[in-house]
């Protein structure tokens, strides 16, 4: 006879076992790894849960406790889906399962997905142990065998809750939620582009979505950002100028964390951008450094690097960096701000866009004066540019480099031309610091941190003759076969000031040294 195997489980592994399971009762990110084993989970993962937490606190507790509406915004392929959409409303319903739930997303055939997979957490072994006939709870929680319809669902007596899907502008007719979750309201940038789109999604957001929600219900909106009018935009916007409208809470985990100068000042700053349709951080969510990525693990700085080389910059800021622009209209949106003058003992650098030909048609040779003062407001002076030859423009350099400040930090582009020119004016000027400058990206990519420092209202025009030239060139750019000399040299002198600081040891974007 064969002897039968030990399936016996020592005390201290079912002591162990039980604890988990009742982690996984309390605690969403021990419920996820408890129901989905092979799930990764993250920093940023956490800063979602507690969100998600806080929602379901602010409905078991009729609003004494946590917090009732909830915006997440993150980089696609993130892990927001699996999350949002399908632990969380399984794990809701396990805590509250007399409550009902609505998924939403842009097309019924994604809803109806992600209701499958709740339906079938909760009909798994392992949510069993949570929640259902193993685990230690007086009502187990089970699906109703007689209910389970992607496009709707119900818990199993004596319970009273279920679960309804829908795509956006879909019909909710007779169904009330006490948590709505909508995941990615926007299947495309097309559907995004199109205010006609746009319009549908918000009407159906007011007049839909909205209508179905009990009281102290919570809502929780997970998206990838496309357009500053989507609907995270127009929330933030309504909540910005009603104070009768829901007040969101934003979460926004930009793919790499930006450079200091690029997130808002105070709130006042952060206001200003919520106007646009834009949430800027008052700093990053996780405490990262200027340029470390989200998901070391998945998307290390390699692969992000090459995911930012394939993607156009427009794309890379609203899916990536969840600061979106409009495609229409100028891409410096706000009007220059103007001053007299700039404060005093602030560190000028200056990259010069040398030109090779002195035709009409040619590029122009060209510099700009840019600083940073303490708070991080940038300053712009002194542009000059012409067309010539090098040896006519190195004789201008020369004569220029005489008449502005010995302490003035030189910089021109690494290209193969410019290299011997550069060794050129070394030679030449050899007590001014000229150093040689590869450029980061393409020129409508590194323009974004000039847009969004204008935008907030961070960039100061010192008055002087190249004023309106500068102006118009900003007003179409980046249109094809219109000239950007002018906002090449002052990225570039952005970027110079960076590699500076960094070189250097200077603390932050506040490049204060001398005139």
């Amino acid at each position: 006879m064969l002897s039968q195997p030990n399936t016996l489980v020592s005390p201290t592994d079912a002591k162990r076992e039980l604890a988990r399971r009742e982690l996984g009762r309390r605690r969403l990110t021990a419920a996820t790894e408890y129901l989905l084993p092979w799930y990764e989970t993250q920093r940023f993962h956490r800063l979602i849960d507690h969100a998600l937490e806080d929602a379901e606190r602010y409905v078991r507790t009729r609003g004494r406790e946590g917090y009732g509406r909830h915006i997440v915004l993150t980089p696609p392929r993130y892990g927001k889906s699996e999350k949002v959409s399908k632990v969380f409303p399984a794990w809701f319903l396990g805590k509250n399962p007399d409550m009902r739930v609505i998924l939403a997303s842009y097309g019924a055939d994604l809803a109806h997905g992600n209701s499958r997979a709740v339906r079938d957490i909760i009909l798994s072994e392992q949510y069993a142990g949570i929640f259902g006939q193993k685990a230690l709870v007086d009502e187990p929680v089970g699906l109703d065998p007689d209910s389970r319809a992607v496009s709707g669902w119900e818990l199993a007596v004596p319970h009273r809750g279920g679960l309804a899907a829908a795509g956006v502008g879909g019909p909710l007719t007779g169904k009330g939620a006490h948590l709505m979750v909508i995941d990615d309201p926007y299947k495309d940038r097309e559907q995004a582009e199109s205010a006609a789109y746009r319009q549908k999604v918000i009407d159906w957001w007011s007049s839909v979505a909205y209508q179905r929600l009990e009281d102290f219900a919570a809502v929780v909106l997970v998206q990838t950002r496309w357009h500053p009018n989507d609907l995270a935009g127009y929330l933030m916007r309504e909540m910005l100028h009603n104070p009768d409208a829901d007040q969101w809470r934003v979460l926004s985990l930009p793919t790499v964390a930006p450079e200091e100068s690029e997130y808002a000042k105070d709130e006042s700053e952060q206001r200003s951008a919520l106007a646009q349709g834009i949430y800027l951080n008052l700093k990053d969510p996780l405490d990262r450094q200027p340029g470390e990525v989200l998901w070391p693990g998945k998307y290390g700085p390699e692969q992000v690097r090459q995911i930012r080389a394939n993607t156009a910059a427009h794309d890379w800021l609203a899916l990536h960096m969840q600061t979106p622009r409009p495609r229409t209209g100028g891409f410096f949106a706000k009007e220059w701000q103007m001053v007299d003058r700039a404060p005093e003992n602030l560190r000028w650098f200056r990259v010069w866009d040398l030109a090779t030909s002195e035709s009409a048609k040619a590029d122009y040779t060209c510099g700009a004066a840019i600083a940073f003062d303490p708070d991080g407001v940038l300053y712009i002076r002194d542009l000059r540019r012409w067309r010539a030859a090098w040896p006519e423009s190195r004789r201008r350099l020369v004569e220029i480099s005489g008449e502005v400040p010995a302490g003035e930090i030189w910089g021109l582009e690494n290209v193969a031309f410019q290299l011997a020119a550069i060794q050129d004016l070394r030679a030449e000027l050899q007590s001014r610091p000229i150093y040689a400058v590869k450029p980061e990206a393409g020129k409508e990519e590194m323009a974004l941190p000039l847009q969004t420092l204008n935008d907030l209202g961070r960039v100061c025009l010192v008055r002087g003759p190249w004023n309106r030239d500068f102006v118009e060139e900003a007003s179409v750019f980046p249109r094809p076969g219109e000239k950007d000399d002018q906002i090449d040299t002052i990225t570039k002198g952005m970027q110079l000031a960076r590699e500076y600081e960094k070189k250097h040891g200077i603390s932050g974007a506040k490049l204060v040294g001398f005139a």
